[in-house]
């Protein structure tokens, strides 16, 4: 009778385990909604420059605000060191504002729901720019320099870039900077190693890769929606597309009409391409004996294997809560 009892308290014990291990990975989740939120992709972000200039250089990858590795939020550009004019430009629609001791050199832009960019070292800034200015993307915000008014470190003219991400006063403290690792800023999607100062960006259109050092020209500083798509038309209203021969390239091409029936319609140049949806992640099962084991690793089809770069705390709550209940389903039932 007492292991009877014994087992249903162990049972009851660990079924209000994963019950608190439950409602914490909810609240956990809901806390962490707004970061996943401000990802703001290529509609909303360009490349601080224009797509006319000569492709620029990315000067330094991933660092902090400070120069440190964290938090991963800023990159450094420089203008072609063949012909590049160096005009700094808006990454996207805000209002613009002239932070403190940094204001000689530095821009701030709010653009919305509490994505912020900025742009340091900069020069020869407008004097209609001030606190509270009405901007557009691809507005001309200043030109490329070495200014050190907030301090840092310059070597060679560039724009110190950072996403940030706040609500509330302005104060350039690490929580308020964005992480921008797997951005998609201007068409190119932001990579990194882990290593400070490196930094690669893959353009989304071809997945070319240009890395810390390489010219990286502005191809999508203007993006645009992708189109909708359309209802197919059936054949038998539209009739088949009519082409003629194209003396430029020697090739047939469909002349002005609507779309062959059964297709969508061509994006047109400079519109923003699909989604690129991330590959899913495996599905993690966990070892019986893990609490014998450390804490470094588990969840690896019954082998343990450490949790560094297998997934976010989400995955390491999953796999805990999956022990859980296995412990609990292996217990004999009275």
């Amino acid at each position: 009778m007492g292991r009877v009892t014994a087992k249903r308290a162990t049972r009851q014990t660990m079924s209000a385990l994963v019950a608190v291990f439950m409602v914490a990975s909810f609240c956990l989740g809901i806390a962490r909604i707004p970061l996943a939120a401000a990802d703001p992709g290529s509609a909303r972000l360009s490349l601080p420059w224009s797509p006319d200039d000569p492709p620029w250089v990315l000067l330094k990858g991933i660092h902090s605000w400070s120069g440190k590795i964290q938090p991963a939020s800023s990159l450094d550009f420089a203008p072609s060191p063949s012909g590049g004019i160096g005009n700094v430009l808006a990454a996207g629609d805000g209002v613009a504002y002239r932070d403190g001791n940094c204001a000689p050199n530095f821009v701030r832009i709010d653009h919305g729901n509490g994505l912020h960019t900025s742009y340091y070292h900069i020069t020869d800034i407008p004097d209609s720019l001030r606190d509270g200015t009405p901007v557009r993307r691809g507005q001309f915000l200043g030109r490329t320099g070495e200014a050190l008014p907030c301090g840092g470190r310059a070597n060679g003219a560039h724009v110190h870039f950072t996403v940030w991400n706040f609500s509330g006063q302005f104060d350039r403290s690490p929580r308020q900077e964005a992480n921008v690792v797997g951005m998609d800023i201007g068409g190119w999607k932001i990579e990194w190693n882990g290593r400070l100062g490196q930094a690669c960006l893959r353009l989304l259109t071809t997945a070319e890769r240009r890395c810390v050092g390489e010219r990286i020209p502005a191809t999508n500083s203007t993006p645009a929606p992708f189109p909708r798509p359309e209802m197919p038309i059936p054949d038998a209203i539209a009739p088949p597309v009519p082409r003629q021969p194209d003396n430029s390239r020697g090739v047939a091409t469909p002349l002005p009409h609507p779309f062959p029936s059964g297709m969508l319609p061509v994006p047109q140049p400079g519109s923003r391409p699909p989604a690129v949806l991330p590959a899913p992640r495996p599905r993690l099962s966990v070892s019986p004996d893990w609490p014998a084991r450390s804490w470094g690793g588990f969840c690896d089809s019954g082998r343990l294997a450490t949790i560094s770069g297998a997934g976010d705390w989400t995955s390491w709550l999953g796999c805990l809560l999956e022990w859980l209940w296995m412990r609990l389903a292996s217990l004999p039932r009275s």
